[in-house]
């Protein structure tokens, strides 16, 4: 997203300068400190709503739903944990940046990189919320992630979402 677009335009805005005798300033500094920390950690917590994660679905397919549905709160529950341990952790450290108000010298400026550390605790600490929430929606009955892509297509075509979060076999009118 931002990252990703700011990273284009900030390379294309240097490289064309850079024809004509100028440059922007810092380009690598600015790229190299926050531009590819947002671009490796915000997509976190879209990522992991989006049920995106790696994940072994060969094994999942085998399990009974309700069996898939406990995993699935295993994970939610599991994930959340280290989610919000990373953040937690990484929060000191960016404070601790942020108290000493952490720089890099460039050529032509001092870059202040302090803010670029809060990335992290922020990204982990909105991954961790979405895995919770995740959670809490498996407890009330929804399915787990990937329990109905785990379903064959012929399965998940004659099922509804309330048939396979109950852990149906289907037969409903459509």
């Amino acid at each position: 997203g931002i990252g990703t677009f700011g990273t284009m335009v900030l390379v294309a805005a240097d490289v064309t300068l850079r024809m004509f005798g100028g440059g922007v300033p810092g380009t690598l500094y600015i790229v190299g400190y926050y531009l590819m920390i947002m671009v490796a950690f915000l997509p976190l917590a879209r990522v992991e709503g989006s049920d995106g994660m790696i994940s072994v679905d060969v094994f999942f397919a085998g399990v009974a739903p309700g069996g898939q549905r406990a995993i699935g709160l295993f994970v939610a529950l599991l994930s959340t944990l280290i989610y919000a341990a990373v953040a937690y952790a990484s929060w000191f450290e960016a404070a601790h940046k942020f108290g000493t108000g952490a720089y890099i010298q460039t050529i032509e400026y001092n870059l202040p990189i302090w803010p670029a550390y809060f990335f992290v605790p922020v990204s982990f600490g909105l991954a961790a919320l979405v895995s919770l929430l995740r959670a809490i929606q498996i407890v009330g009955g929804a399915p787990a992630p990937g329990q109905r892509r785990a379903l064959p297509a012929a399965v998940r075509d004659e099922l509804g979402e309330e048939d396979i979060a109950a852990g149906g076999t289907g037969g409903g009118e459509r």
